[in-house]
């Protein structure tokens, strides 16, 4: 069986994710590839990409030339009607004649925006495609996620996913959500049939993500051995949907508690009572900063699976977070964390405050994680998926 995954570059929180998918997929023996649009790293097996972006001109010449596109059909789609900043929909990329896909049994695709043309593809591409939910992008007309989008945003959406839906009716497509509540979500926004869809949970490799020493991670850290430590982590932290800001405006009621917050990503402005660890790239270094903490919390307003969680358990570090889609099903509230109910800054500060005086079994978290979410028994999963398409 040969697969193909396609998606739009090799860096970022849905590329990490294929990344993982495209590895457990290796892991099982498993002929699978990946095709980028944009190669930032050369660091995967089994990689293509259109582009690379490692050579700083070709990164700043095609961004460009993508983006003139996007802005002129833009225009052209929308002239005279409401406008949508960003169309993803459609590409000047054309690749169902590119050699894996010709090889591929199965396609696989991901977060494919600005990078295939949906229409013309599934027009011509009449083999199964598995398309994995990263975002609600595949089953709207452009939509990421909710928040902060009003009724007459949601109408400007509503013609591409019309057209969206056209392209649907010829081709052999089965989404992926990865929690129940995005598998909702994109029943109720109409552009899948439930029996077009399953659920299946990203993988994580036990092999990187595991139960540490919590001092011994403190030291090659640099971390207060006998702090409190609640790790935060975000790629962009100034991303409002990430919702540092519940923490922040609470900060000084934490002080009391001898509550340090450890801080990873970019764009954190240094401030009392934090201590950030800047961008972390390498896997096992982030590994140590969640065995190093006593609690993680997540406040993020809405996910589709919740990675930074999912790697927190596996470390067996329990988890504070939002009833987000994934956070529902990957938090059980008194044994690996707390789910907070209300998406308000006092109850999560009561909720830090009692989930990290609670007696948690590290142990029992990590292999309850690795039990469920390891990179064989995902594989395992959508091997099934694969095969009954064929």
């Amino acid at each position: 069986m040969k697969v193909v995954h396609i998606t739009y570059q090799d860096t970022g929180g849905a590329a990490i994710a294929v990344k993982r998918i495209h590895e457990s997929l290796l892991e099982a023996n498993i002929d699978s590839n990946l095709l980028l649009l944009w190669n930032n790293t050369n660091s995967i097996k089994n990689c293509t990409a259109i582009h690379d972006y490692t050579n700083t001109f070709n990164k700043y010449k095609y961004k460009a030339i993508a983006y003139t596109y996007s802005k002129v059909l833009n225009f052209l789609s929308h002239k005279g009607s409401l406008y949508i900043r960003v169309n993803y929909l459609n590409s000047l990329y054309r690749i169902h004649n590119h050699p894996l896909i010709k090889e591929a049994d199965i396609i696989h695709l991901h977060w494919i925006n600005r990078f295939i043309d949906l229409p013309s593809f599934l027009a011509k591409v009449k083999k199964p495609i598995i398309w994995t939910f990263h975002d609600m992008t595949p089953f709207t007309g452009g939509l990421s996620y909710e928040g902060g989008v009003d009724a007459r945003m949601h109408q400007k959406f509503l013609r591409n996913s019309v057209r969206k839906l056209e392209s649907f009716k010829c081709s052999n497509l089965t989404g992926v959500a990865t929690s129940n509540g995005f598998l909702k979500k994109a029943v109720n926004y109409g552009l899948f049939k439930m029996q077009d869809l399953v659920k299946i949970p990203y993988p994580i490799s036990i092999k990187t993500f595991y139960d540490r020493d919590k001092l011994q991670a403190r030291k090659q850290l640099g971390l207060p051995l006998q702090k409190k430590i609640v790790l935060f982590v975000a790629a962009d932290i100034n991303n409002k949907r990430k919702g540092l800001g519940f923490i922040l405006s609470r900060l000084d009621s934490y002080k009391d508690n001898d509550i340090t917050f450890v801080v990873v990503g970019d764009g954190f402005n240094k401030r009392e009572g934090f201590i950030s660890l800047g961008v972390i790239m390498d896997e096992n270094k982030m590994a140590l900063a969640y065995a190093a903490a006593d609690l993680f919390v997540t406040p993020a307003v809405e996910e589709a699976f919740g990675q930074t969680t999912l790697e927190s358990i596996c470390c067996g570090v329990p988890v504070v977070s939002f009833e987000t889609a994934g956070a529902k099903e990957l938090v059980i509230d008194g044994f690996n964390g707390f789910i907070v109910r209300e998406a308000d800054d006092v109850v999560l500060r009561e909720t830090i405050i009692k989930a990290i005086s609670f007696n948690f079994d590290r142990k029992a978290i990590a292999q309850h994680a690795s039990t469920n979410y390891n990179n064989i028994t995902i594989a395992d999963q959508y091997i099934k998926l694969y095969a009954s398409k064929l």
